[in-house]
């Protein structure tokens, strides 16, 4: 017979002559034992005590059994056996039960002592063995999302909560800062004390940084020296500064490090989300820049500023400022007549999209476009150029100047389902004749997904808009490959023209087309 000591039973029956036989039965084992006679009291003992197993009567005069699990189960976060006692009958009920959670029944025609005491005692050890799997399970969470040398939140926990309180700041309307933070001196400290002093200091400007945390608020240890901070409901720059303050000045106070004294500093880069349209790794460049501005002054703490975050991260800068940009109106349109090389007469023009931006100035077209197909920006980019050469479209209609126009198209856009669903619905809020436009693709664009490339196509000519093919010649699409789309024009590159008259093998090629 296997036996666990120490170990507390509720024993939960309205039957007294079962109960005292259980009871008889633990009397000569070292476990101790309670009692309930209904689901209400046994519910007011789960309340009271932590029980290492309960026995429980299938049948119930205020509940049955199974009712019985589930108040178990919900108030209790440690697995604990319950075990059904079961009468003549019963034994679908049992079944029903162990679905619940039940570890085991047993009938009350073979409830003896070495039988109950042994499933008692496989019960509590399989708790254990559960208890044990629970403890590693929360072992390993922990592990992967909390730093363990300071048990601050790691890279991970702190970029899903940055992207979580940003979600939450644009539907709120509210603010908040990120911070970045470098410890100054801490290579210094390695090389002379060793790297678990090494250690040591980061466990305790990790304490430190712990006393400034609101509830609200997350710090978190980035790797190495790094750590970094979201500081939520910031109405001002100027409040998170006084933070960085504070974060400065503690820092700056001894530490004590194998009976040594040592003193560091720490350089704190700051930004701050004021309802911009931006995302979390433009974030944390901001951050990231100011906190090398930081290392360059005395203050410990620098403000993001976007003339020098442009000057030494260019292509971040305008990533950060596309999806801003859009929404503040900063795109025009400017409109390139073609020419008739017989008449000399504007037979259409081609729109082409310019950013002049306030804080970066004229970025010139192959700059922004390039960085905005790197993300779904360049959707929101595409439909706000389409509505623009709509508007003015109608503005020529009303001065009776029906012109045709060319617009560049995305390869990113022709394996959008959406897309011709949103140049129908703009055709039709502008009253704009589709077969005025002429939609140019690049040839490499028509080959990156040639099948979902000919469906969007043929769309898009089924509604009388023409298809243009602008670099022709420049990829490697043969004649054999363009049957397969519904093409008005090929527009052959620049690179087989502008040595035509020194060249007679371009100008073989050209009339070849």
């Amino acid at each position: 017979m296997m036996k666990v000591e120490n170990k507390k039973i509720l024993i939960v029956d309205d039957d007294d002559v079962m109960r005292q036989k259980i009871k008889r039965i633990l009397q000569k084992t070292t476990y101790a034992f309670f009692e309930a006679d209904s689901g209400a009291s046994a519910k007011q003992a789960l309340l009271k005590e932590t029980f290492d197993c309960i026995l429980v009567d299938q049948r119930l005069g205020d509940m049955n059994g199974v009712e019985v699990i589930s108040i178990i189960h919900s108030d209790k976060d440690t697995p604990c056996p319950v075990i059904m006692i079961t009468g003549q009958g019963d034994e679908k009920l049992a079944v029903e039960a162990m679905r619940k959670g039940a570890y085991d029944y047993i009938s009350k025609d073979n409830l003896n002592a070495d039988y109950l005491l042994n499933v008692i005692a496989a019960g509590i050890k399989w708790a254990d063995v559960e208890a044990k799997l629970i403890q590693s399970q929360k072992k390993l969470e922990f592990l992967s999302m909390y730093d363990s040398l300071t048990e601050l939140p790691n890279r991970q926990l702190f970029l899903d909560r940055l992207e979580h309180i940003l979600q939450i700041s644009r539907r709120e309307n509210s603010y908040f800062a990120v911070l970045m933070m470098d410890l100054n001196m801490f290579k210094e400290v390695n090389d002379t004390l060793g790297h678990a002093a090494g250690d040591a200091l980061l466990i305790q400007v990790a304490e430190r940084l712990k006393t400034f945390a609101r509830s609200s608020d997350t710090y978190a240890r980035l790797g190495g020296d790094e750590f970094a901070g979201i500081l939520y409901n910031m109405r001002s720059i100027e409040d998170a500064c006084k933070v960085a303050e504070k974060i400065n000045t503690e820092i700056q106070k001894p530490f004590m490090l194998q009976g040594e004294v040592v003193q560091i500093g720490i350089s704190i880069g700051i930004t701050l989300y004021q309802g911009q349209e931006t995302d979390v790794k433009a974030l944390l460049a901001q951050a990231d820049s100011s906190m090398y501005e930081a290392k360059k002054g005395s203050l410990g703490y620098a403000t993001f500023n976007k003339a020098d975050f442009a000057k030494q991260n260019p292509s971040l800068m305008i990533a950060s400022c596309l999806a801003e940009s859009l929404k503040n109106n900063e795109f025009y349109m400017v409109y390139q007549p073609q020419v008739d090389l017989v008449t000399g007469e504007c037979c259409g023009v081609e729109a082409l999209a310019r950013w002049n931006s306030p804080v970066l100035g004229n970025i010139p077209p192959d700059i922004f476009i390039k960085i905005a197909e790197r993300s779904d920006v360049i959707t929101t980019l595409t439909y706000a150029t389409f509505e623009m050469v709509f508007k003015q479209a109608k503005e020529w209609e009303k001065e009776q100047l029906l012109l045709p126009i060319s617009i560049n198209l995305s390869a990113k856009l022709l394996d959008k389902k959406s897309l011709v669903i949103k140049i129908v619905e703009l055709l039709d809020q502008y009253k704009v004749d589709p077969e005025l436009l002429t939609l140019e693709v690049t040839e490499t664009a028509l080959m990156t997904s040639p099948k979902e490339a000919s469906v969007t196509i043929e769309q898009l000519s089924n509604l009388g808009i023409k298809i243009s093919i602008d670099d022709f010649g420049t990829g490697f699409t043969s004649f054999t490959h363009l049957r397969h789309f519904a093409l008005s024009e090929l527009k052959i590159d620049k690179l087989f023209i502008k040595d035509l008259k020194n060249d007679n093998r371009d100008s073989s090629i050209v009339h070849s087309f």
